[in-house]
């Protein structure tokens, strides 16, 4: 027996051997492309089509998701490292015109207002989900624009399931940038015996 274990510090070394893919959410803040690179990313079901994001609870895409009712999520390839780290900067603005899709850049296609869906997801003025695109990231391996699901805050976190309204594959090379021991990774090869 070790003697005392702190059980935080053992399940954070544990976390930082888990490799995750990582990925850009994105919203408008201000009326402009904002993005918060996470690894706190997952399907949850096919049928009906959720992901889950884990987003800071007190930040301005968080804000600006729950406030809007949707959100967008890009897949980043393994050369998007330079994105990634623009998009997680601590303290920083995250504004991401600049690497924001030609078509992203058209922004709040599709009508949208502020008005609430069972007090969760944006709506158009017909009370119809928004139809709108949420930035997307030039030269991302895939893109999902989702609708608000449901929110659970947990800790200092809030998870938010999404519902999937449009995926958008962008590349037929898939390279995901993973994060794993507090750098960014590629995949390597392919095991033996693997499909």
């Amino acid at each position: 027996m070790k003697g005392t274990i702190d059980v935080g510090t053992e399940f954070r070394t544990l976390m930082r051997g888990v490799a995750s893919t990582v990925v850009v959410v994105t919203s408008y803040v201000g009326g402009r492309p904002w993005g918060t690179t996470i690894s706190g990313f997952m399907s949850v079901s096919v049928e009906p089509p959720l992901c889950l994001v884990s987003l800071f609870r007190h930040n301005a895409i968080c804000n600006a998701i729950l406030e809007r009712g949707h959100f967008g999520v890009s897949v980043l390839s393994s050369d998007l490292t330079d994105v990634a780290r623009l998009a997680s900067m601590p303290g920083k603005p995250k504004y991401i015109d600049s690497v924001c899709s030609e078509r992203s850049l058209e922004k709040n296609v599709g009508e949208w207002n502020s008005d609430f869906v069972s007090g969760i997801g944006g709506s158009g003025g017909d009370g119809s989900p928004w139809s709108g695109r949420d930035p997307e990231i030039y030269g991302a391996l895939a893109h999902i624009d989702c609708d608000v699901h449901s929110v659970t805050p947990v800790a200092d976190h809030a998870l938010i399931i999404g519902r999937v309204r449009e995926v958008t594959s962008l590349s037929d090379e898939p390279d995901p940038l993973l994060y794993m021991a507090g750098r960014y990774r590629q995949i390597g090869e392919t095991l033996e015996g693997d499909r």
